[in-house]
């Protein structure tokens, strides 16, 4: 049971506006509860669905996920997916499908990036970071790269 005071963070800005409300502390303490038991039985990644709803547990996507509501609606976007791990990450194109499918609702514009949770510049080799910077460039027009001291030289 959810003994604590506070409301549960919620990323998706329907559910972060009725944190407060004593109903949805009691939803919360259903989803414990069910997560609780699935995990007592051995099952620590399933995709449950009953009525309308689904409930995911142990998707690696889960923790990687971006509340798109908050994409800048116009310009360019991208939005970082790092998930934990690569395990079963193949398995996941339906729902990495319906997560591009909000960026693209969200912003026209907007590109979702699938980079591994431990990718960093710091960690890319010289000619590796060229060529990821040139590819980031290509999506960038003329005007944005002006915008930050920039210009386009083709060669």
């Amino acid at each position: 049971m959810n003994d604590d005071s506070e409301p549960v963070l919620q990323f998706d800005p329907r559910l972060a506006a009725v944190t407060g409300e004593p109903w949805f502390t009691t939803v919360v303490d259903q989803v414990v509860s069910t997560v609780e038991a699935l995990q007592s039985h051995g099952i620590d990644a399933c995709s449950l669905a009953a009525g309308e709803g689904r409930l995911i547990l142990g998707d690696p996507l889960a923790d990687a996920l971006v509340e798109i509501g908050h994409m800048p609606a116009e310009g360019l976007a991208f939005v970082v997916l790092k998930p934990s791990s690569p395990d079963g990450l193949l398995d996941s194109g339906r729902a990495v499908h319906e997560l591009l499918h909000r960026v693209r609702t969200a912003n026209p514009n907007g590109y979702l990036l699938l980079l591994p949770a431990e990718w960093s510049f710091r960690v890319m080799q010289p000619e590796m970071a060229r060529e990821f910077a040139r590819n980031m460039i290509a999506f960038v027009s003329d005007a944005e790269l002006e915008q930050i001291g920039l210009k386009r030289i083709e060669t």
